[in-house]
Parts: structure tokens; C-alpha cells; sequence
């Protein structure tokens, strides 16, 4: 009896590693195809000092990471659950602080508890959310992070951005625009 518990066992890891080798080789003859996607955070700032009149375009200051938060937040929106929190994204903070960003930020390192700003909500083109808010700042601070939230105080941080430092003074206006995009390859 053990001796032929031993050959069915022999017989069975040796149809196993054929399988393997079969799905392998499907693999390779057949190209198997694997798609990436990726969520990229992108953050745009104009500058407007109070004693000019024109808009300074400071471009691209930050490609960051979007939190683990907001990840899976959006999973559970695909698995069934309420998009209502995905619609909140829109809640504009900017900060003080320049520690390096991470996927597991939930809040801005030193933000300048100004209020949040309600960002306009667009879909520029496919894949691509945007939120504009434009910020006036009541006192003299060197901004270096800016981040998206879900509420106008509290809620889940989408993305959290670092920077060189802009320099504001009262009444300084900058306008950031955040644009998340979902990519495919």
C-alpha cells in the first residue's frame, strides 16, 4: 500500500511540472500579453503677487505619488462601494513642510491652516482627472507641499505633493492645478 501511495504521488508532482511547463510554453509561444496601468499625480502652479497684475505659469513642480488611501479607496469603488468619496477629491490644503512625500501620507506635513480650497472638477481629456483651486494666502509663509483631500478638514488624502519653496506674502494668489491620470501600456 505505501509503495503505491509513493508511485501515485511520483505520478501526480510529474503531471504537475508537465502542466507547468504546458502553461509556460503557452506563455512564450503566445505572447501572453500583461497590462500596466499606473496613477500619476501631477501638480501645476501659477503665482500671482498682490501688486501685479499678470499670472506667472511656474509650471510642473511635482509628479507625485498618490496615497495607498486613495488606492484603496478607488478599489472599493470598482468592487461595488460608494464613488462619493472619489467625487470629494477636490479640497485643495498647501503646507510648510519639505519631508519627502509617501504613498502612505494621510496628511500635509505643516499645513498653513488657511482653509481648504474647493477645486473645480474637469475631465480634460481621456484618463485624466483635474481639480483647479485657486488660493489667497493671509500671511508671509514659503510653501513646499500642497495636497488634495476628500473634505474641507479631516478626510482622506489623495495625493500629497513636495516642492522647492514659493515664497508668498499677504494677499499672494497661487493657483494649482492637479491632474491624476490613469495610464495604460
Amino acid at each position: 500500500m505505501e509503495r503505491h501511495s509513493r508511485k501515485l504521488a511520483k505520478k501526480i508532482a510529474s503531471d504537475l511540472q508537465k502542466s507547468r511547463e504546458r502553461t509556460t510554453s503557452y506563455r512564450r509561444s503566445k505572447m501572453v500579453n500583461r497590462n500596466e496601468y499606473k496613477l500619476i499625480g501631477t501638480l501645476k502652479v501659477r503665482y500671482k503677487h498682490p501688486k501685479e497684475k499678470m499670472w506667472t505659469d511656474l509650471g510642473v513642480v511635482s509628479e507625485a505619488i498618490v496615497t495607498s488611501a486613495a488606492i484603496s479607496i478607488l478599489i472599493n469603488v470598482l468592487r461595488g462601494g460608494s464613488a462619493t468619496t472619489l467625487q470629494n477629491f477636490k479640497y485643495h490644503d498647501s503646507g510648510i513642510n519639505s519631508t519627502s512625500e509617501s504613498a502612505s501620507d494621510t496628511t500635509l506635513g505643516d499645513p498653513v491652516n488657511e482653509g481648504r480650497d474647493v477645486g473645480t472638477q474637469e475631465n480634460p481629456a481621456v484618463g485624466v482627472y483635474r481639480s483647479v483651486a485657486i488660493h489667497t494666502y493671509f500671511a508671509t509663509a514659503t510653501i513646499t507641499e500642497h495636497g488634495i483631500f476628500s473634505a474641507t478638514s479631516g478626510g482622506t488624502l489623495l495625493d500629497r505633493s513636495v516642492f522647492g519653496g514659493i515664497d508668498v506674502v499677504t494677499n499672494t494668489q497661487l493657483e494649482f492645478t492637479y491632474d491624476l491620470s490613469l495610464t495604460g501600456s
